[in-house]
């Protein structure tokens, strides 16, 4: 179920897992330690089975280095991700990590002393957009495409990894239609 497969994600360590699988199209073990720090190794082959036993991740090609089958890890493919609707309170909870993972981003940029914010394109922003569920679905798929386009780009000499975050929320009950100025059309916070 889908809904087992959001609890096996609600830990930080197996967020960065995913993460570093998301933007390589494999890995050993020793590959993902070096983006998963401060994990011993035990605990990092404990959540790497975890992972693999709930079909987040598989077994893409395995090699024999000195005697011992050395696995190379990938996302699994999405057809294999099970369906399912998670509860309320697993989506909560799945939220929360995902703001944590990305206030563990932050923290870990803003920590280094050779930021240069402009150079590095940060931009935080918020809008409030006024759409149906068609619209809605219609805007998600624009988007995915323009990610799609840049999303199997190899890296490169002038290519660093961008991590690209989006929250699609209801917000609280807002002015009705009829309430709204001519010509709105978004409350927008600027872009940092």
């Amino acid at each position: 179920m889908f809904s087992d497969q959001i609890e096996v994600l609600l830990n930080p360590v197996r967020m960065r897992i995913i993460q570093y699988l998301a933007l390589h199209p494999s890995a050993t073990s020793a590959q993902i330690a070096t983006y998963v720090e401060n994990v011993s190794k035990a605990s990092l082959y404990r959540h790497i089975k975890k992972l693999v036993d709930s079909g987040l991740i598989q077994v893409a090609s395995t090699r024999r280095v000195r005697g011992v089958q050395e696995r190379f890890y990938a996302l699994a493919p999405p057809q294999q991700i099970n369906g399912g609707m998670p509860s309320g309170d697993q989506l909560h909870r799945a939220y929360e990590q995902f703001l944590l993972a990305l206030l563990g981003d932050g923290a870990h940029y803003f920590s280094r002393a050779d930021i240069d914010p402009l150079h590095d394109g940060i931009s935080f922003s918020t809008s409030t957009l006024m759409l149906s569920p068609e619209e809605m679905s219609e805007l998600g798929q624009k988007i995915n495409t323009a990610v799609l386009d840049y999303l199997q780009n190899a890296p490169g000499p002038n290519r660093r990894p961008i991590r690209l975050s989006m929250i699609t929320i209801p917000t609280a009950q807002g002015p009705s239609e009829s309430d709204a100025p001519a010509g709105h059309d978004s409350k927008e916070t600027p872009t940092c």
